[in-house]
Order: structure tokens, then C-alpha cells, then sequence
């Protein structure tokens, strides 16, 4: 006699069908944003509780890093579950942990800037569209870096720079990468909007045509003082600052090359992300901070904390006198430097009192050694 074919196994849906409540919304929970909205086409129940909202607050914090219903512009929208339909829909193309990373970035960026620095934080322009980044591609004649793509995306940079002499004097300070000034040497970098990238890009490679002919450079920061050029290779994802030698190719690189990772990797992170997130960390941290310049704020990149910032206390001084009302004493200085590493150490000369009536003998008071070296992160 021949045997029964075995039954046929009860297809999902109606496993998820036959569990209490608590469990079922354990086991869609478990299984993420895009199981669960295909489980909502199976039947009444599992759409019912594939609809509760707070199962959505999860994914959108999980997935996006949201705590908030609301579309990438900020605006508020009517649940957890549309914001994920909304953002979903506007970063598709992109893997998700990628979107709430660089999210992340320009929020505790942009929180920083208003909070210590709002006259930078005004400058910052609204993200351009998929449309424009592929506009800005067919002019280059290459592709953007994933990671950078997502950047401009969420914040197009700065304000441009404009022919009018007075408007970039205004914001000339504003810097989102800010510099250092000594002597009549003034830095101050700005990160470049999608619109300025492709325009300097283009001068660049008509001005030094022998040395980055067939390249996919493209430049992402400039100075408007000193002139200082960062320029991303968009072919491997790494970050170099020009040098004085430029003209002939001298760059150095800004970002360590271990941590660079190559497209097609859903953590892929090209040398601009890696870059701009080491540069946030030292601006939350304290390591680098802004200070006055010509009665305008910048961020110093005069570092401030250790490893590279060293102090030393003789006679219970630290700083030179200062009077009450007066800006803290800052002395700024270079030098050049035939290799490395280096380091730099000396003294003040003090006196007590006034020099034109001092109240006992001079005395010097040490500078700590603080080292001169090429960094891992150049800025």
C-alpha cells in the first residue's frame, strides 16, 4: 500500500496567526521594517498589528535614528509608521545605517554650530535632491562617493562664495572647518556647496591640466584667505590637502588610509565623512575651540587639549598678566620644519608687578614641550 505524501507545511502567516498578542508583536518587532510591512498584506490581524505605532517608533530609531515623526526637512508628520514610508521613499537608494550615520553627523553638527557658533550655523545651506547630485555627475563626468552623496543630501554645505568682495568678507570668518592666523598668514576653510564643488573642480582641472588629467578629484573645501585647497579622490574615497607644491601634485593625506572602506559596502565611508566626524569630535570635546579674530568668532584649529597641547606651571603662573575686561593672552606663531617629528619648548620672561615698577626679580616661566608632527587627520 503506498504512503500518504507528507501535508503540506502551514504556510507563515498562519504560524504569526495562531500567537497572542505580546508575542506576535515580539516576533514583527524582531523582524524588521520591510517583514512587517510585507506581513501587513496577509490577512486583518497581522495588518493590525503591523499598524500599531510604537512597533514604527521603534524601527524609526532603530533604522533612522528618530525620535520624532517627522520628513527629512524637519516638518512634523501623523505617525512613526508614515515618517518611515516618507524617509524610506526619499533614501531608498542608500542602505540605512549609512542614512542614519551621516543624519547623526549634520544633527550634533548643526547643534554645535547653534549653540557656539551661530553665525557659521547661519551660512549652512538646505540638502540638495537626487536630481541635482546627478547633474553634478554628468558635468564632472564621474560618481560622487556614497558616503558624499548622503552629506549633501541632508545640508549642501556652506554658502557659496560670490564675486562680491564685501559678501565674502562678511562671512569669510564663518568657516566650518575654521584655520589659524599668525603674522599676516590667515587660514580659514569652508566646506564647499555641490554648485562651487563642480564650478572649482572645473577651473582646477583646466588651471593644472599635465598633473590630474584622467583623475576624479574634486574640490571639497577651500580658503578664502590663504589660499588652502582639499581636494576628495572620488575614485577611492581619500581625502588630501594641496600643498605649495599643488601645481606639480603635492598633496598629503587627510584621513588614515586603513580607515577608508570602498563603495559597495553598505559601511562604506569615503575620507570626507571620516573627516568632517573627527572634526565634530574635537569641537564637542573642547580640543579645538572658537576664538576672536579681527572682532569676528572662527574656529581655531590651534588645538587645546592634549596630546598636541601641552602646559606648565611655574610660580603659579600659566598666562601673562592679565588686567580685568581684557581678552586672554594667545600668541600664535610658525616655523618651518626640515623633518619630523619635532617639538617646540621654551620660556617667558616674567616680572612682578610692572616692568616700569617691578616688585622683585625677573623669572622665567616654562613653555612645555608640545610635539610638531604630521598628523593622522589634517584639517
Amino acid at each position: 500500500m503506498a504512503s500518504q505524501p507528507p501535508p503540506e507545511p502551514a504556510p507563515a502567516e498562519a504560524g504569526l496567526e495562531s500567537m497572542e498578542g505580546l508575542v506576535l508583536d515580539t516576533v514583527i518587532s524582531r523582524a524588521g521594517a520591510r517583514p512587517a510591512a510585507a506581513l501587513a498584506c496577509a490577512s486583518t490581524r497581522l495588518r493590525t498589528a503591523v499598524a500599531d505605532d510604537s512597533l514604527w517608533r521603534r524601527f524609526c530609531g532603530e533604522d533612522l535614528g528618530l525620535d520624532a515623526p517627522v520628513d527629512p526637512e524637519g516638518r512634523p508628520l501623523p505617525s512613526f509608521q508614515v515618517a518611515y514610508k516618507v524617509w524610506s521613499e526619499s533614501f531608498g537608494m542608500y542602505p540605512l545605517p549609512m542614512v542614519k550615520r551621516v543624519r547623526q553627523f549634520w544633527t550634533s553638527m548643526k547643534t554645535w554650530l547653534s549653540e557656539n557658533f551661530p553665525e557659521a550655523y547661519k551660512t549652512l545651506c538646505e540638502g540638495v535632491s537626487e536630481a541635482q547630485l546627478k547633474s553634478a555627475e554628468d558635468d564632472l563626468g564621474f560618481k560622487l562617493p556614497m558616503p558624499t552623496k548622503l552629506l549633501y543630501r541632508f545640508c549642501n554645505a556652506q554658502l557659496p562664495f560670490s564675486e562680491d568682495h564685501d559678501t565674502n568678507k562678511s562671512i569669510s570668518t564663518y568657516g566650518l572647518i575654521g584655520g589659524y592666523a599668525f603674522y599676516d598668514h590667515w587660514v580659514n576653510v569652508h566646506l564647499s556647496p555641490l554648485e562651487q564643488i563642480v564650478e572649482e573642480t572645473k577651473d582646477f582641472y583646466r588651471e593644472f591640466p599635465d598633473v590630474f588629467h584622467g583623475r576624479k578629484f574634486i574640490v571639497v573645501a577651500t580658503s578664502w584667505f590663504h589660499p588652502k585647497t582639499f581636494l576628495l579622490d572620488c575614485s577611492n574615497g581619500e581625502l588630501y590637502v594641496g600643498t605649495y607644491n599643488l601645481p606639480i601634485g603635492g598633496m598629503l593625506p587627510c584621513v588614515p588610509k586603513a580607515l577608508i572602506k570602498p563603495a559597495g559596502n553598505d559601511l562604506a565611508q569615503d575620507g570626507l565623512l571620516l573627516w568632517l566626524e573627527e572634526h565634530l569630535r574635537r569641537l564637542q570635546s573642547g580640543m579645538i575651540k572658537t576664538r576672536m579674530l579681527m572682532a569676528s568668532r572662527y574656529i581655531s584649529l590651534y588645538p587645546e587639549a592634549p596630546p598636541s597641547c601641552s602646559s606648565a606651571v611655574t610660580n603659579g603662573i600659566k598666562y601673562p598678566l592679565l588686567l580685568p575686561g581684557e581678552d586672554e593672552f594667545v600668541y600664535e606663531s610658525c616655523t618651518p620644519l626640515p623633518q619630523v617629528p619635532g617639538s617646540v619648548e621654551g620660556s617667558f620672561s616674567f616680572v612682578p608687578g610692572k616692568l616700569s615698577r617691578p616688585e622683585g626679580k625677573p623669572f622665567e616661566v616654562m613653555v612645555a614641550p608640545f610635539p610638531l608632527d604630521v598628523p593622522e587627520y589634517i584639517f
